[in-house]
């Protein structure tokens, strides 16, 4: 018997790392207690009581059975919060068969316009994929591998390098007008500084990228002093926001996108005399970021906001 991945998705985040007071750890030590109680359940609908037990109804959390880790996160965040989803040769891949190939993780706007080309236009037929196959539609040995766990082989995580940490948003209608779609970006700054913060990390570049509808893309980014402060990317962004100011007022933005380059470990960042503050410490306002994430992760996302934002939740962010 092939042993199942359980993952556990708290409410905010897509790890289990993330949850309430807990040091990396602690959290590790939690999920083996939960994926302990995962082998005591006789099913998949005696996982849900079982996990409740474990650590209690303050906690929040879906839980993902899969395969493999693809289809094990694309489980636990079907039924969010408090579900407990599985996927496998029983309900695969019919149980996706209403997901867009966009709402896969891993599959971007752009990869979906690929597949789109090469004849793959639903979740299903790109789970019958020839592995080969889609290997040459990715142009790389990932798009092997992604379809090979799409057809529940337990392929190992790979190792990989953080290169930076960005969203991006397809607008709804109601938020293409530039004033409604600067707020989206601010929500999806806030989202990408935390995570940045989650792993102990700081950045030294910001980019913005703004698609008008009908017009070519607009992008720029600045450098800046290795941070983890959220107001210091939520000043860039507004920064660059003017600067595209009088190429995109007039026009309805299709999508928006920001990322934080050339991170590196906080550990790792020297000293500054100016500031002052010595190597791999935080500054003031890196501390107030911290003390705002502990709070969202023990009251709930969106408790505490840099400011006015405007949250647009996608299909796996969605309840």
């Amino acid at each position: 018997m092939v042993r199942a991945v359980v993952l556990f998705l708290t409410d905010d985040d897509d790890n289990i790392d993330a949850m309430g007071e807990m040091t990396p750890d602690e959290a590790r030590e939690m999920a083996h207690l939960l994926i302990d109680a995962a082998d005591r359940a006789g099913s998949g609908e005696d996982l849900a009581p079982l996990l409740t037990a474990e650590v209690g109804e303050c906690l929040r959390f879906s839980a993902g059975i899969g395969p493999n880790h693809l289809l094990a996160k694309i489980a636990g965040k079907l039924e969010k919060p408090d579900g407990c989803q599985h996927l496998g040769p029983d309900n695969m891949p019919n149980r996706l068969a209403h997901l867009a190939l966009d709402d896969l993780p891993g599959i971007s706007r752009a990869m979906s316009a690929r597949l789109q080309n090469a004849g793959i236009h639903d979740v299903p037929t790109l789970c019958r994929l020839d592995p080969r196959h889609a290997r040459a539609i990715w142009r790389s040995v990932e798009g092997e591998r992604f379809v090979r766990a799409l057809q529940g082989e337990a392929i190992p995580l790979v190792k990989t390098k953080r290169g930076g940490y960005g969203n991006s948003k397809v607008l709804a209608p109601a938020f293409r007008a530039p004033p409604e779609a600067y707020l989206v970006s601010r929500w999806l700054v806030e989202k990408a500084a935390a995570r940045l913060r989650r792993d102990g990390r700081v950045a030294a570049s910001f980019g913005l990228q703004l698609s008008p509808m009908g017009r070519t893309t607009w992008a720029a980014s600045m450098r800046c002093a290795p941070t983890q402060d959220t107001l210091e990317f939520l000043r860039i962004n507004r920064a660059l926001w003017r600067s595209a100011w009088p190429v995109i007022r007039r026009a309805k933005l299709a999508g928006i996108g920001i990322h934080l380059g050339d991170v590196d470990l906080l550990d790792a960042r020297t000293g500054d005399l100016l500031l002052p503050v010595r190597p791999g410490e935080r500054t003031n306002g890196e501390r107030a970021a911290r003390a705002a994430d502990f709070i969202n992760q023990r009251f709930g996302a969106g408790t505490i906001t840099y400011g006015v934002n405007q949250p647009h939740p996608g299909f796996f962010e969605r309840g």
